[in-house]
């Protein structure tokens, strides 16, 4: 159960690669209701600029290879602008 959520303006890393990602907002996916988080990758050389992913997916925990569990997203800075 998520507690808390992403907020508009936070940036957020991502575990794999290290990229960075602005939250513009949260938002509801029509077909189902559920709550998703609306990001952009701060990545000019980005193939995609802007992504979708549900609240629980994007506040996941992932096991990595060596058995350590990382978030997939980790708050870089909740004050960013």
């Amino acid at each position: 159960m998520i507690t808390s959520h992403p907020q508009p303006h936070e940036v957020y890393k991502h575990y794999k690669h290290g990229t960075l990602y602005r939250i513009l907002c949260v938002a509801t996916r029509e077909a189902d209701l559920v709550p998703c988080v609306v990001y952009e990758s701060l990545d000019p050389e980005a193939e995609h600029r802007f992504w979708i992913r549900s609240i629980e997916d994007f506040c996941a925990d992932v096991v990595l290879n060596d058995g350590s569990i990382v978030k997939r997203f980790a708050l870089v800075d909740a004050a960013a602008a």
